[in-house]
């Protein structure tokens, strides 16, 4: 098994720095972001992040360019600390994360500046399990700091594990009712706590 660690925010960082001297307005940051940014690092990603939108009937015109968009320059620095530390994070938990998802294929840990679908969001990339790490959600949910990600990346091994368990038994990847998705998220949250000895529930943005 090998795991990449794919990091993606250098080339934001780069290129919104000149944007944001002069263009503040949510469609223009929708714009580059799209065409200038999301589409550069690989189209894959994109596709992603519209299904994920597609599925609840919505496109990146609707809840993002309203609730993620308006944020991103006041979250940049946020964005960017919450990178340095995520990379950190990986690479020290690199040879834990071998031990407990015992996988023989790859698994892909994805660092990127997103579109609001999550600080953490388990998928499949390029045929392999996959976590995306969205920093725009990690900044606005104010998880940038160690203290914060490290419970955020256990949690999300709790979803890519019990992922990783059901596609590997034949099952549905996707929960059709609430309460399935209730179940998911208690899985991965005791799965977080197991590991960080914490009890308390990680999405409480007040810590």
């Amino acid at each position: 098994m090998k795991i990449h660690v794919r990091d993606h925010s250098e080339l934001f960082f780069r290129r919104f720095r000149d944007l944001a001297c002069n263009n503040h307005e949510p469609s223009d940051i929708l714009d580059f972001w799209l065409n200038h940014y999301i589409k550069d690092t690989d189209l894959r990603l994109l596709d992603i992040i519209e299904r994920s939108y597609k599925i609840h009937n919505m496109t990146l015109k609707d809840y993002p360019l309203q609730q993620v968009f308006p944020y991103f320059l006041e979250d940049t620095e946020k964005m960017k600390e919450g990178a340095r530390n995520l990379r950190t994070i990986l690479k020290d938990l690199e040879n834990e994360i071998h031990e407990l998802t015992g996988a023989e294929g790859d698994i892909h840990l994805i660092i990127l500046v997103g579109a609001g679908t999550g600080a953490g969001h388990v998928t499949e990339f390029d045929g392999c399990p996959a976590i995306l790490f969205g920093l725009e959600n990690i900044a606005r949910l104010g998880w940038h700091d160690r203290r914060h990600l490290k419970p955020l990346v256990y949690h999300e091994l709790g979803h890519l594990i019990h992922h990783m368990k059901r596609r590997d038994a034949g099952l549905k990847l996707k929960y059709e009712k609430v309460w399935d998705n209730l179940y998911e998220e208690g899985v991965a949250q005791r799965f977080e706590q197991s590991f960080t000895g914490d009890d308390s529930w990680h999405m409480e943005t007040d810590g």
